[in-house]
């Protein structure tokens, strides 16, 4: 079984670069595990086919687009760096859900991603945060390091 399957495949390997299969493997002698390999592989490669002239032209009627990370993707206005809600949350000392509340109305200049998440402006969240620490009377710690103590 496993030397049928070897050679079924060799045959493939070779059919698949242009050598026609000898005629001792066009007879219908083979048994039924190497004609179920063969109509899989025929299978995969039809769907591979199919895979690879859609990816040709999504690519060919695409435009270029630049990509950045999201750390060093700017506003769309160009004013400064944009952070995550959780990176803002931990700058701010306050919980993701209150910085996406700011941003929601319009504290903290923010905008959301189309796969809705929201991005903030650095500069933003920390002036918030300066404003929060002088109106509360603290030093600077995060909510966290001021209520351990």
């Amino acid at each position: 079984m496993t030397a049928e399957l070897a050679a079924a495949l060799d045959l493939l390997a070779a059919f698949v670069g242009g050598t026609p299969p000898p005629a001792a493997c066009r007879s219908p002698r083979l048994s039924r595990a190497v004609v179920a390999v063969r109509a899989a592989a025929r299978d995969a490669a039809v769907e591979y086919q199919r895979q690879q002239s859609r990816q040709s032209f999504v690519a060919a009627s695409a435009s270029p687009v630049a990509v950045l990370a999201a750390p060093q993707a700017l506003s769309p206005l160009g004013q400064g760096e944009e952070i995550t809600t959780g990176q803002a949350a931990t700058i701010a000392g306050v919980t993701e859900t209150r910085i996406r509340q700011l941003a929601a109305a319009g504290t903290i200049q923010g905008r959301k991603t189309p796969r809705n998440v929201w991005m903030v402006h650095l500069d933003d969240v920390r002036a918030y945060a300066a404003q929060r620490r002088t109106r509360s009377g603290t030093d600077g710690g995060t909510h966290t390091e001021r209520a351990a103590g």
